[in-house]
């Protein structure tokens, strides 16, 4: 039959073409085999900041340097451990570890004697080297420094300024002076109590802390502006009334007499609200916000007690009409006391009708 031999022919097998080095069987794998990709690399951990980057080679030069530091250090009292140098690259990181708490005196003594003496010692034997002394206790120590030397600019900054403009609100030198002095007064009560608990650890242990630690060196300048800036208010809120009343009577004694009874409740009150509202800080656990706290406390509860309603009225009724003394300026007269008709009327109606 026609077309028998056709259908009996089996059907060509098709192979398939693959171009390339996939089509090499038997060498790279198997035929149509896809290629692997390459596995991307993991991208390289950055270091954290001041870390010794160990996949540096050492220089000699460091190797030599860290050495050196390392005997020189090692050798000086109250050095308790000095580690091996570190050494990546041209960079020699020394650890050394006092034999003293951070916060005594000879921990910062060691400290100015490593940077003043014993560094720039090793450093003449190698010119050209750079040494840095850091870490957490020499960070505080340069703060604490930085501190106590601007502490006086500052002081005498706010005195100054608040004697000019009381000098020109109330038109007085003693006025102003005594203020100044009532005021330093309160901040150095506030700086005692603060000192004798924390530091000297009078009675620590009932604001929830275990010993006595170091007075953070910005804590001082901190209490001296804020308490400054209370003190000054407060005086001149009494002054004001004391010195109009004076200038109505020409009383001194009087004037403070009624200034005293007119201002002392408003002082008192003021003085609770923020005497509670610092109080409220003392249970923090930081031991800054402690210290701060209670310094702040002590001096608004020293000021308007003890120096405004004690001190100044007891100084100014002493020094009498000197308070108000200003060059070419008179006293005020006491007004003219009733006479006659009006002063009898007025007796008359004063007594009383048996």
């Amino acid at each position: 039959m026609p077309g028998k031999e056709e259908r009996s022919a089996p059907a060509k097998r098709q192979v398939p073409t693959i171009k390339g080095p996939d089509g090499l069987t038997g060498l790279s794998g198997p035929q149509g085999a896809v290629s692997p990709t390459p596995t991307p690399e993991k991208p390289s951990i950055p270091l954290p900041k001041g870390a010794p980057d160990l996949t540096k080679k050492p220089d000699k030069r460091a190797v030599v340097l860290g050495q050196a530091l390392k005997q020189r250090i090692s050798e000086v009292p109250g050095v308790a451990f000095t580690a091996e140098p570190v050494i990546t690259g041209t960079t020699a990181l020394l650890q050394v570890i006092p034999a003293t708490a951070p916060h005594v005196e000879e921990t910062t003594d060691l400290v100015h004697r490593l940077r003043g003496t014993e560094v720039p010692a090793v450093l003449a034997e190698h010119p050209g080297a750079t040494v840095y002394l850091g870490g957490e206790n020499p960070a505080i120590i340069d703060l604490a420094d930085t501190v106590g030397d601007r502490m006086p600019i500052v002081v005498v900054a706010v005195v100054g300024v608040a004697l000019v403009l009381l000098i020109i609100a109330f038109r007085s030198i003693i006025v102003p002076i005594k203020a100044a002095l009532m005021n330093l007064l309160s901040i150095g009560a506030s700086f005692g109590v603060v000192t004798a608990v924390f530091q000297w650890g009078w009675g620590i242990q009932l604001l929830g802390v275990d010993q006595a630690i170091p007075i953070m060196s910005f804590v001082p300048l901190f209490m001296f502006a804020l308490i400054f800036g209370l003190s000054m208010d407060y005086e001149v809120f009494l002054l004001s009334r004391i010195k109009e009343e004076y200038e109505r009577s020409g009383d001194p004694h009087e004037s403070v007499v009624i200034g005293i009874g007119a201002t002392a409740r408003l002082i008192t009150s003021a003085a609770l609200i923020m005497i509670f509202v610092f109080a409220s800080f003392v249970p923090q656990p930081d031991p800054t916000v402690k210290m701060m706290a209670l310094g702040l406390a002590v001096a608004v509860a020293v000021d308007a007690t003890i120096v405004r309603l004690v001190l100044v009225p007891a100084l100014m009724s002493l020094l009498g009409h000197a308070n108000w003394w200003w060059p070419g300026r008179e006293r005020p007269s006491r007004p003219t006391p009733p006479t006659g008709r009006e002063e009898t009327a007025e007796q008359l109606e004063l007594e009383p009708v048996g």
